[in-house]
């Protein structure tokens, strides 16, 4: 099933709310990360608490310019674009930790660790940096927020993979060819999500967020994994190096507040 393949290259329609998020344009900058130019987005201003978002694998940054907008009155919001992917530079390998260190040094960059500990939000396989980003520097993040991370129990772990050499890209040359191939997974059909939607999913967010509190502090941490047999659903407990607490951020209700959905 191609969704949008009939609208034959022609910009589907989108709900108001969409249309005024992307509308927003963000700070585009490259940041250089051992060797390599990382794409990076920022809204909001410098100096408010920061809130990373990662995207997922064969993504890139602007897969959050419909969500990021929403939290830029409040935070200052930071999307990284993995190397070999989107608009940063591709490299001979690719191995997990240095995707880690991407987004800390991007992040860094780009001002969300200005007002102190900034909060990651990862997608997919931006969760799984997420929570490399936990591991390996816990003390430096307020909190994280994992969205169906590839996490899966012991018994079926697999061997870290070696590194990986760049693979010749595939070119599609109209935008009419890329639409058209394009595919939802599990297969759907091209719908819009109505407010009433939107504010379902709200409350859903708010009701699936429990609190962490360390040192007297308080912070919020959410984590939604796959349901796919023989995974878990999120991690027994946060990483043991990680210190959950809060920089002089603005309630964290506000954290969870409208999110569109379009599920």
């Amino acid at each position: 099933m191609a969704p949008l393949a009939a609208f034959h290259g022609i910009r589907p329609p989108a709900p108001a709310w969409f249309v005024q998020a992307v509308a927003q344009e963000p700070e585009r900058t490259f940041v250089e990360v051992e060797g390599a130019k990382v794409e990076t987005l920022a809204w909001g201003e410098r100096g408010r608490p920061g809130l990373m978002f990662l995207h997922g694998g064969a993504a890139h940054a602007d897969w959050w310019s419909f969500i990021a907008p929403f939290f830029a009155d409040d935070w200052r919001v930071v999307a990284s674009t993995f190397t070999g992917m989107g608009r940063s530079d591709w490299r001979e390998s690719y191995v997990f930790e240095q995707f880690v260190r991407e987004a800390r040094e991007s992040g860094r960059a780009a001002g969300a660790f200005e007002c102190g500990p900034p909060v990651v939000v990862g997608h997919s396989f931006g969760g799984r940096a997420a929570m490399g980003l936990s591991r390996d520097f816990g003390h430096e993040l307020a909190g994280a927020v994992m969205v169906d991370p590839p996490f899966f129990a012991p018994q079926n772990q697999r061997p870290p993979s070696p590194p990986r050499p760049s693979r010749a890209r595939r070119v599609q040359h109209s935008l009419a060819a890329i639409v058209a191939r394009f595919r939802l997974m599990p297969p759907l059909p091209a719908t819009t999500c109505s407010s009433s939607t939107t504010s379902r999913a709200a409350r859903r967010t708010k009701s699936s967020t429990r609190r962490a509190t360390r040192d007297g502090r308080s912070a919020s941490i959410r984590i939604s994994g796959r349901s796919s047999p023989g995974s878990t659903r999120s991690p027994s407990s946060p990483p043991p190096t990680a210190r959950w607490r809060s920089c002089a951020a603005p309630n964290r209700s506000s954290f969870t507040r409208s999110m569109p959905t379009t599920s």
